[in-house]
């Protein structure tokens, strides 16, 4: 056998400019480009065979058809956009396109801060009942003697898990590159940036939570969806003007 081996074309286009080997052909950069980024998941090409590759290109097509319908209605700064009518959300992208979620994507959202998960909730109420930073078990100094112990920040990140085959796990990074010290004007406004950043998933997992009771039980009034509302408010869940927000939304005004 020779020192070289020869490459074949693109096993998905025929093109004889080829990339990388894959489990069973060689790919171009072009139909890597139209995979849009899906292979991306830590698979090694190698690794890949060539159905995976026409799986994820598919995949990428019906994403770009769903971004071109998506429209914000909802937005947290560059971190997080909703479009509430079709119950879908996106976290914005400067490399590649971002992947569009619906609510019931969401399995559950974990604050890790300096490595380590400091805010995790499975459901709405659960993410609402985890201590918000400087409570007990959440993001908060540690004390030593009668002085209080300011922790250097370097890192701050929301991870989303999913149910979306196309994207498990999404984060969404507040803090990656420098750091800031704990209880600095910049870390209180991460602080609060990560806040209403949990209040819009408490949203969205409880509007989950109750189309998966109303496939069981069947379909409730606008006046129960009001109710519910108020009961997320008045534990906690919500904040008043989130539930205000939703009441207007769901009255049409």
């Amino acid at each position: 056998m020779g020192l070289f081996t020869k490459k074949e074309p693109c096993c998905i286009c025929g093109s004889a400019q080829v990339k990388e080997k894959l489990a069973d052909g060689w790919i171009c950069q072009n139909c890597i480009n139209n995979s849009g980024g899906f292979l991306s998941g830590g698979e090694k090409f190698k690794d890949v065979p060539k159905a995976r590759v026409l799986q994820c290109t598919e995949n990428h097509k019906k994403n770009m058809e769903l971004l071109v319908q998506f429209s914000a209605t909802r937005k947290v700064k560059k971190y997080l956009y909703i479009d509430e009518n079709k119950r879908q959300w996106i976290v914005p992208n400067d490399i590649k396109d971002p992947i569009v979620m619906s609510y019931d994507d969401i399995v559950s959202v974990d604050v890790i801060q300096n490595g380590n998960s400091v805010i995790s909730g499975g459901t709405a109420s659960a993410l609402a009942g985890g201590a918000l930073f400087g409570a007990a078990g959440a993001i908060a100094g540690a004390t030593v003697g009668k002085k209080s112990v300011k922790e250097e920040i370097t890192s701050l990140m929301i991870m989303i898990s999913t149910k979306n085959p196309n994207m498990r796990k999404e984060y969404i990074f507040l803090l990656s590159n420098g750091k800031v010290q704990e209880g600095s004007t910049t870390y209180n406004f991460l602080k609060l940036d990560v806040q209403n950043i949990l209040s819009e998933f408490k949203i969205m997992m409880a509007d989950a939570e109750e189309k998966k009771a109303q496939n069981r039980y069947g379909t409730t009034s606008g006046a129960d969806e009001i109710a519910k509302y108020k009961k997320l408010c008045d534990d906690g869940v919500i904040t008043k003007e989130e539930f205000e927000a939703k009441k207007k939304q769901l009255l049409g005004i």
